[in-house]
């Protein structure tokens, strides 16, 4: 967990509480350390002795006179720029508390590194809503799998310059030379990233401020296209709408954005794959972050299409909801490599890595041991078929182009009434598969847009909560007037029902004796040829581990969890022989209700038990039971 420096809390805590939450404060205290690291940086003791003087004779220092004594001589001219932007309305505040505190504490130069990066990771998140710092467990996975050592390093969308200082200092450690490229479209965050990099010694920097769709700063050597890079690192906003660039993107002079006219307006995502694609060198390699919904969503099939055939998509990561702190959406990494010249691509599902212990936050499971797991993985020095799979351009085309590892990861670990199991789903591939034993596989209707609810209506609808452990709660259903034909959504006895929304997958068979009823949109019915199998032999397949690995697996959304109806035509069925189906229920059932009368006898004799212990107690004239089932007690 990256823990807040003592040093940072008394050196910002006191001045924070005059101001909360205050970007002018961060600024100032920004500077004022800034000012320190140089007077250390370079040996300036007679500005020392000039702050301490004023310190003790209670002259007041204003910002003017840290800028203009201490920091535009000694620094060069983007600095003094940055500078510029971040103190330019406030010029003549008065820093002499927060210069008395370094004076007072006689700060080196890593005290003043650990200032400067508490204010980046704890400190401007809470005054800039924009998503402005990357975690740093996460930025050591991404630098573990590109190892950037020496060439370029990119990123077009890059906050608060979390990432590429810490490619910096990865570098830097391995005795590299990595020259840092970053662009960040709000100026002020440009300001302050430039201070923090030289603060940080990362020697090599360019942080330049716009708008990478509209104005991306780095061109090449004649200036007409895009400058490209070996390596890139980029976590753009997630699910922003490029609407109001709408004409710009279409007509990009750099040639980036080739599918965007067919692109929903709703999602820039692809567009930064394509920026990121672009600005790679021909051997460059880039990691990027996308949404869940990015990989999965129709709307986006057939530029996934586009992106497999071209080759350059190495590996997926998917990491689990709530790892980055700004948003609940589960993550997912695109690792590009533009030497790579086939279509299979990597799939590694790290989310089984991580606990579901919630004392712990997401982002602090993801320690040396998982990363160094996911990276064997990428590496093909460790193949976990539970974890990860190389998947070939053909399935990918089979599965409608979605690129989400649970889509392919073959082995699962799952919660079942058997304990927590694995379930190895690669051993299913030649089972038959229901679309070949149903007459037919329908979805429910949309009530909201047909239907009247009214108590006297033709219809009743089966809703997500009228289904109750296996059995629809007829004296729950809704009533319903409705104007329109409705015959495709009536349900018939024997009809499977499997709910299509929500995490929780519940199943039920219809009984006999009902007419009238309809399924709503929640669920999709399964109509069997019923010489092929028994519809409780279906719902006990359903519901079993290996029913619930598949359907999970395919389960796709962030808000809203659904499965299509192909996954219920492709769900893979172990089929026995009809009679052998209804042997072996009929069978389980008899067993199942003996075992569970046992039980209830079992739990009665205990209750008796336990009402006769505090009889002993003396506890009996002062307990009143209650209900018909205790009349026999005192018998």
């Amino acid at each position: 967990m990256e823990t807040m420096s003592s040093i940072t809390k008394f050196f910002l805590e006191p001045i924070l509480k005059k101001s909360p939450n205050s970007l002018e404060t961060l600024n100032q205290g920004l500077l004022v350390c800034f000012a320190a690291y140089v007077i250390k940086k370079k040996q300036i003791s007679e500005h020392d002795s000039y702050f301490r003087k004023n310190v003790q004779t209670n002259t007041e220092i204003y910002i003017r006179d840290l800028i203009y004594d201490v920091i535009h001589p000694n620094v060069p001219k983007e600095l003094r720029e940055a500078v510029d932007v971040i103190t330019a309305e406030n010029k003549y505040c008065d820093i002499t508390e927060m210069t008395e505190f370094l004076l007072n504490n006689k700060l080196n130069i890593e005290d003043c590194q650990k200032i400067a990066n508490d204010l980046a990771v704890h400190y401007y998140p809470m005054v800039i809503t924009e998503s402005i710092t990357t975690p740093a467990p996460i930025n050591e996975l991404c630098l573990s799998i590109l190892n950037p050592i020496n060439g370029s390093f990119y990123d077009g969308v890059a906050g608060l310059c979390s990432t590429c200082i810490a490619a910096g200092r990865y570098a830097k450690e391995r005795n590299g030379e990595l020259f840092i490229y970053a662009q960040e479209k709000l100026e002020i965050l440009c300001a302050v990233s430039t201070i923090r990099a030289y603060i940080n010694e990362i020697e090599f920097s360019q942080i330049l401020s716009g708008d990478v769709f509209t104005n991306p700063r780095f061109k090449n050597d004649f200036g007409e296209g895009l400058m490209r890079f070996d390596y890139s690192i980029m976590f753009p906003p997630l699910g922003s709408s490029w609407s109001d660039l709408e004409q710009t993107i279409v007509n990009d002079s750099y040639d980036r954005f080739k599918f965007s006219y067919a692109l929903p307006k709703s999602n820039s995502e692809w567009l930064f794959i394509e920026h990121q694609a672009a600005s790679l060198a021909d051997t460059g390699r880039g990691i990027i972050a996308v949404s869940t919904g990015t990989l999965y969503n129709s709307s986006y099939s057939w530029i996934r299409r586009h992106v497999i055939e071209e080759g350059y998509i190495e590996c997926i990561i998917t990491l689990p909801s709530k790892i980055l702190s700004y948003t609940t959406m589960p993550l997912s990494l695109i690792v590009i490599n533009k030497a790579k010249r086939n279509s299979a691509i990597t799939m590694i599902q790290a989310e089984g890595l991580f606990s579901k212990n919630n004392s712990t936050r997401v982002v602090d499971q993801l320690d040396k041991q998982v990363i160094n797991k996911i990276v064997s993985i990428y590496n093909g020095t460790c193949m976990d078929q539970q974890i990860g799979r190389v998947i070939n351009e053909q399935e990918l085309l089979q599965n409608d182009c979605i690129l989400l590892p649970s889509r392919y990861i073959s082995s699962s670990s799952i919660e079942s009434e058997l304990g927590r199991v694995f379930v190895d789903l690669s051993k299913v591939t030649n089972w038959p598969v229901l679309k070949n034993i149903s007459d037919k596989i329908y979805r429910g209707m949309n009530v909201s847009k047909t239907a009247e609810e009214c108590p006297d209506g033709k219809y009743r609808i089966i809703n997500y909560a009228d289904i109750q452990d296996g059995n629809i709660i007829l004296e729950n259903l809704k009533t319903y007037h409705i104007n329109a034909d409705v015959s495709k959504y009536v349900v018939q006895p024997g009809d499977v029902l499997v709910s299509c929304k929500g995490v929780t997958i519940k199943t039920c068979v219809v009984p006999d004796g009902i007419h009238n009823i309809l399924l709503s949109i929640n669920f999709v019915g399964i109509r069997l040829n019923k010489e092929k199998c028994d519809p409780y032999y279906l719902k006990y397949c359903l519901d079993s581990p290996v029913g619930q690995a598949f359907l999970k697996g395919r389960q796709v959304g962030t808000s809203i969890i659904t499965l299509k109806n192909k996954d219920f035509e492709e769900f893979p069925i172990s089929l026995v022989p009809i009679t052998e189906q209804k042997r072996y229920i009929a069978e389980f059932e008899k067993t199942n209700r003996y075992i569970c009368n046992e039980i209830e006898q079992l739990h009665r004799h205990l209750i008796h038990e336990k009402w006769q212990f505090y009889q002993h107690l003396g506890l009996g004239e002062i307990i009143t039971r209650i209900g018909e089932d205790y009349q026999d007690e005192s018998n």
